[in-house]
């Protein structure tokens, strides 16, 4: 217990200096966009304050593992140069030994973590945006920025957009479904669009732009009729938005783990029913295949390349819905893995950053800062770039987010064999 109790005293200091160095560095950025809202429009010095104070849930959940990381290669480090590591080695005391209070450590912080991303994370990122959306009232499409790529809920009416421009007037790849009592009746593609909320908050106006409209009948699919359009206005009413923006819907970052799998859940019995019309469709027009992707792929050798109308049509539109839903879903689960494969990292520092940092020993603060921004920027890339490829369905959501946890675990265990540690 001595021993557990001064090893983890040499990770208290570089742990919380760290710390506070990464959240000044993280916070910079999020400065230069308060003095702006605070100068250029004018927004009271209290609502800045809020939105500054919410903003800094997820730098602190970026940069805890990372000052794990900073702690235990300093801690270690300090502990290997004044020869204290080699000291407990020859009194019989192994690595495994010294290793197990900073485990247990970053074990108890991990389920911390994974609580605070739970319950404090999506509350606070859902306030940062209720916040800036009174902000940008009159900028609306702004206080969608987050929820790329997954459906925002409207009466009556789905919204799915690519992107929202750096200056919040416009959304791109904007999609717009209409929904009926039995289901999706009207699709509207844009490549970009415009939304306006009346002074009341009780109707939006969408304007897209340069697109088409796909209708049909649910009860016939096989009714279907598509048209091409410049420019074409839909009214929203009964948002009920008036005073009260805490109706803003959530993104997936601002949902809890509770939310996040209720959310797929009903993505996923919704993709099961465009499944089923496509298979409807596809028994009217005789094709037969084991998969929807195969049924798709009759389809399309159907076609011709034509223009696909009538039954072939619906089918297409039904399959868009169908990706959308399948997009949708795995940027769920990518956000639902994120709860638990970033507070893992604490775990997987901490038995990379031993064998390291008695390999490095001398070099104090900056060496640790030094590998350990090398060893984040390494992992956030896997994490960034394997977010992109889940939500474009090219990889699995678990695998990928979970790839960098297991790929600096591996690295670790192997440093630790290395070390002789049996």
């Amino acid at each position: 217990m001595v021993l557990d109790r001064y090893i983890l005293r040499e990770h208290l200091r570089p742990f919380f200096l760290s710390l506070s160095v990464l959240l000044l560095v993280l916070m910079l950025d999020t400065i230069l966009e308060m003095m702006d809202l605070l100068i250029s429009k004018g927004v009271p010095f209290l609502v800045v304050g809020q939105i500054a104070l919410f903003s800094l849930a997820w730098m602190l959940a970026l940069a805890v593992p990372m000052a794990v990381l900073v702690s235990t290669l300093m801690a270690f480090g300090r502990l290997s140069a004044d020869g204290e590591v080699q000291a407990m080695w020859a009194g019989g005391v192994s690595p495994y030994r010294m290793l197990f209070a900073p485990l247990i450590a970053s074990a108890m912080l991990t389920v911390g973590m994974v609580k605070f991303d739970d319950r404090v994370l999506p509350e606070a990122n859902h306030r940062v945006k209720v916040l800036l959306a009174a902000v940008h009232r009159k900028r609306p499409a702004l206080s969608l920025k987050g929820s790329e790529g997954t459906f925002v809920d409207f009466p009556g009416y789905s919204l799915l957009f690519r992107k929202v421009d750096r200056k919040g007037e416009r959304l791109y790849g904007v999609t717009l479904y209409g929904k009926g009592k039995e289901g999706i009746t009207t699709v509207l593609k844009a490549k970009w669009g415009e939304l306006r909320i009346s002074p009341d908050g009780e109707t939006m106006t969408v304007t897209l732009h340069q697109g088409e409209v796909h209708r049909m009948d649910p009860k016939e699919p096989e009714r279907y009729v598509r048209t091409n359009f410049s420019k074409y206005v839909v009214r929203i009413s009964g948002l009920r938005m008036g005073l009260r923006l805490e109706e803003v819907g959530r993104g997936d970052r601002e949902m809890s783990i509770r939310m996040l799998k209720e959310r797929i859940k009903e993505l996923e019995a919704k993709a099961k029913k465009a499944e089923l019309k496509i298979s409807e469709i596809a028994l009217k027009l005789g094709i037969r295949a084991e998969t929807t992707d195969e049924v798709l792929s009759h389809a399309r050798a159907l076609s011709e390349g034509k223009l696909s109308r009538g039954a072939l049509g619906g089918m297409f539109t039904q399959w868009e819905v169908l990706k959308s839903y399948r997009r949708s879903i795995n940027k769920y689960q990518v956000e639902l893995h994120k709860k638990y494969s970033i507070p893992v990292a604490c775990i997987v520092f901490v038995l990379v950053g031993m064998p390291l940092g008695i390999r490095v020993r001398k070099g104090g603060l900056g060496v640790g800062f030094g590998l350990s921004v090398g060893f984040f920027v390494v992992y956030w890339a896997f994490l960034i770039g394997g977010e992109e490829l889940a939500d474009r369905m090219l990889v699995s959501p678990w695998a990928i987010m979970w790839a960098p946890d297991l790929l600096v675990g591996a690295l670790g265990i192997y440093l630790l064999l290395r070390m002789g540690v049996k």
